[in-house]
């Protein structure tokens, strides 16, 4: 494998730097993404794929699409024939073979970059890499099974120009298969085809044997394969009026030289030697070092690694910013959750992905990576791969990210501003695509997933509010928003460098980051309306985080929704158990009772797993999906509870933890599901207190062992310690805490709690969390065609009112209910009052400050209460 050409080939054609047909077509606004590799490899024969993601605008015109491949193809063919030919003169001198040297060139690259990464990958997972071990081994021996296409013996002298050439002259209509997989593809050929349509015709509607699935096979015609096998492709308008465009395709040529390869992969000077000599993956984990404190602009940490002896690094930058998601509110004066300014942040790092693609596409090539994301604290930047261009990467990428997007700003072609029309159209049209088909074609399972996070976790309004702010958007209410949050006067910097670059280096980057900072702010000019009113309201201790709303004790919520999905048969029910303590996040950060009930979640649910499964799954045979887990999310206060002084004066973030089951079926109805599901949880109960000791040391044992692995890869470890130090850094350091008082060895403390529990401390946890009267549960319940939604689902203790009785069971069968509902839930943690108890003291505070009507008004809810309890009660002797 190492000789053939398929390497250079897919190199070239999957190429997204300058000058590439990816390049040509993004650039006309028809493409999203292309990638190039093998569809199908054996030992004798191979296919080749180029699969494309192409805009609205691409898919009415795919002909224009396919054509500059296939011109692209030629150029590659053209090259390898003049390269041929430059190698078999033997008058020509060596430095007027410019086709065969760029081909080697390219070639050396691509040898390099091969080689290099497998000298330098960590570990990879068991189960993804013992199969394709066994593949290896099968088509290339025991000797190449690891480095087989690795090219480690190849470089620029070992160019396989005759084989290239032989393939290159394959890529040709000719021989060229055409999918289209769209609404549009199928609407065009099953409406205009005239394809012969007979049963005993090879083309036409067919339907694939084993699924079912039906797809339409016909001819290319034949004035679309003269195009493709022309030299120049005109201009060509599209159906929609003024949507003409221009392919360039005299800007098409080969990539250029690669200035990101590394020339060092040496170690940093600041390792002890020991370090230096190999990977020491068992060795304990030092925490990162807290560098720079700065209260203007934020902090720098850096840990410089000393287990896995790579020349990588990592670098994880977070842009805290309120108005990422919020707005200031002038009536209330507070920020509140604004839609439309979280779908601008979101829209805003995928387009800023899109511009950049190809001019760091040499970068992805050299295994350098970054990913730009929006979450509610703000914007995200994680920086990966070979360090020794990695700040500098970082850098320039920062510097395009702060660039002001006013169309007026003079910027360089190093400094264009990001947001283009032709970026904004096509990801506004993959993003409304995308939102319009999610509830029409997802599995039912994923649906009760997101009803279930749209009551406890959302901020928004769901698929419709979001889609609604996804159509609003414009270019220049991007620029706009861009602009409110780049000269927020309140934005700090989380900055963690780890791997193979030296503090000094660490620290310059975080210098020139808080430069940067410092001139887009005063490039703007400007300065919002609400980062006036912020300088004097909003306190500094208010670090927007994410949400989790916490259950009400004793209450059961169900919720009751039919899939839109017309094809779904199946059912789905998610039950979710929330524990009311929050969970453990370290000694100095939690009590002891949020320590025993975290490792007590966690082992339960370790021991839950498997009869769960067993018995829904193995015997009852309910669904194809049957699982049972442990879950964490976590949650921070919002403004109107930080400014209202409840609970704690610092930055806090909780954890969430929840046992969740999931079950995907169409064997039963739901309702029917979702009682199987208590009868077992029911029988768990006794077979939890009748388990032998034994068997739970069992158990204990193998969550410790897995919680005392230690990481296996730079990027678990970096990614471990950089959730650290965002969730808990503020709250840690606002109260005045060393940084070591950071949970940086949590999975340690909960590995030795485990081991401690006993059997009435588990079943403790099960009562307060599973099957208690005190509970907090969400039941989810997605209704497929098999079994159809009906109109009313009547629950259990209608009349009687939650804080009378300990189990009330609340029934959400419209999106409308489901709000109403979740304006009634707090967030989670200190903050939360208990509804228990703010009714009964909202109760005393009316007899307190009544005067005698107001009483004799109480005395007559107090006897309609002991009615509703007698009918609830006699309701209840009748139906038995």
């Amino acid at each position: 494998p190492d000789k053939s050409p398929f390497h250079l080939i897919c190199h070239l054609l999957g190429h997204e730097g300058p000058g590439s047909p990816f390049a040509i077509l993004q650039d006309a606004n028809l493409l999203d993404s292309l990638s190039a590799g093998q569809r199908l490899s054996a030992a004798d024969q191979s296919l080749l794929q180029i699969t494309m993601s192409l805009t609205l605008k691409g898919e009415r015109n795919w002909e224009s699409v396919a054509a500059a491949i296939f011109y692209y193809c030629r150029i590659i063919y053209k090259t390898a024939t003049m390269a041929h030919q430059e190698i078999s003169t033997v008058e020509m001198k060596s430095h007027t073979r410019s086709h065969y040297e760029k081909l080697c060139k390219t070639w050396e690259e691509v040898c390099v970059r091969n080689t290099m990464n497998f000298q330098h990958t960590s570990p990879g997972q068991v189960y993804s890499f013992a199969p394709n071990l066994a593949s290896s081994i099968r088509m290339n021996g025991t000797k190449m099974a690891l480095s087989a296409g690795s090219l480690l013996n190849e470089g620029k002298d070992s160019l396989p120009l005759d084989e290239l050439l032989d393939f290159a002259s394959r890529l040709i209509p000719e021989n060229c298969i055409v999918e289209r997989c769209s609404e549009a593809a199928w609407d065009n050929v099953i409406n205009v085809s005239s394809e012969d349509k007979s049963k005993n015709s090879p083309f036409g509607l067919k339907k694939e044997k084993w699924y079912g699935i039906e797809y339409h096979l016909s001819h290319i015609n034949r004035s679309v394969l003269t195009e493709w096998n022309g030299d120049q492709i005109k201009d060509v308008a599209s159906p929609c009026q003024d949507e003409g465009f221009a392919l360039h395709m005299d800007k098409m040529h080969l990539p250029s030289a690669n200035p990101y390869i590394p020339c060092n992969l040496n170690l940093c000077s600041d390792l002890p030697k020991e370090a230096t000599l190999g990977p020491r993956i068992e060795k304990n984990i030092h925490p990162p070092e807290l560098l720079v404190s700065d209260d203007a602009y934020g902090r720098l940490w850096h840990r410089l690694d000393d287990r896995y002896c790579l020349p990588k690094a990592h670098l994880n930058f977070m842009i805290r910013n309120t108005a990422a998601e919020h707005i200031w509110d002038e009536t209330t004066k507070s920020w509140i959750f604004d839609s439309d300014a979280s779908m601008r942040s979101a829209m805003i790092t995928s387009i800023f992905t899109d511009a950049l693609a190809q001019e760091t596409y040499d970068a992805s090539l050299a295994g350098l990576h970054f990913s730009l994301s929006k979450s509610s604290s703000g914007f995200s930047l994680h920086c990966w791969g070979y360090s020794h261009h990695l700040t500098k990467f970082a850098t320039n990428l920062l510097e395009r990210f702060l660039v002001p997007q006013d169309k007026n700003f003079e910027a360089t072609k190093a400094t264009a501003p990001f947001l283009q029309e032709n970026y904004v159209q096509s990801n506004k049209d993959r993003v409304v695509r995308y939102l319009a088909s999610y509830l029409l074609s997802n599995r039912a399972d994923e649906h009760a997933s997101y009803y279930t996070n749209l009551l406890l976790s959302s901020r928004g309004n769901g698929i419709d509010g979001s889609l609604a702010a996804a159509k609003s958007i414009s270019l220049d209410s991007l620029r706009e928003h861009h602009m409110n949050v780049i000269s927020h006067k309140s934005t700090k910097l989380e900055c963690f460098l780890t791997g193979n670059v030296s503090r000094k280096d660490a620290t310059t980057f975080f210098s020139r980051a808080c430069e940067l900072m410092s001139s887009a702010r005063n490039q703007f000019g400007k300065t919002c309306e609400e980062n006036k009113e912020v300088k004097t309201n909003l306190s500094n201790s208010w670090i927007p985080g994410p949400l989790e709303r916490k259950l009400f004790r004793g209450e059961d919520i169900c919720l009751h929704f039919q899939s839109k999905n017309l094809e779904e048969q199946n059912g789905a029910v998610r039950m979710t158990f929330q524990s009311s303590i929050p969970g453990y996040k370290g000694e100095l950060l939690s009590t002891p009772a949020s320590l025993e009930r975290t490792a007590s979640m966690r082992l339960i649910a370790h021991i839950l797993k498997e009869p769960l499964f067993n018995r829904l799954r193995t015997k009852q045979q309910l669904g194809y999906i049957v699982n049972s887990h442990y879950d964490i999310s976590f949650s921070a206060a919002e403004y109107e509870q930080r400014q209202a002084a409840i609970g704690p004066s610092y930055s806090a973030i909780f954890p969430v933890e929840s046992i969740i089951v999931n079950v995907l079926s169409r064997k039963l109805c739901p309702q029917d599901v979702m009682q199987r599901i208590d009868d077992f949880l029911i029988s768990f109960r006794e077979t939890l207190g009748e388990m032998p000791e034994s068997e739970i040391q069992s158990h204990s044992n193998a969550l410790h062992e897995k919680l005392l692995k230690p990481p296996q890869n730079l990027s678990t470890e970096a990614n471990r310690h950089f959730n650290t130090i965002c969730r808990f850094g503020p709250e840690a350091l606002d109260r005045n805490l060393s940084p070591n008082a950071l949970p940086w060895n949590n999975s340690q403390k909960l590995a030795f709690a485990i081991q401690s529990l006993k059997r009435d401390d588990l079943l403790n946890t099960w009562d307060n969390v599973v099957a208690g009267k005190a509970r907090s549960r969400a039941v989810c319940c997605i209704y497929g065609n098999s079994f159809p939604l009906k109109q009313k689902i009547v629950g259990r203790n209608k009349y009687l009112p939650s804080f009378l009785f300990p189990r009330n069971v609340t029934l959400l069968q419209t999106t409308k209910d489901l709000f109403s509902k979740r304006k009634e839930l707090n967030a989670f943690g200190d903050v939360a009052v208990k509804r228990e108890f703010s009714i009964t003291k909202r109760m005393s505070d009316f007899i307190r400050r009544g005067d005698l009507k107001s009483n004799f008004a109480l005395g007559l809810f107090g006897g309609g209460i002991i009615l509703l309890v007698a009918k609830a009660q006699r309701e209840r002797k009748l139906s038995r």
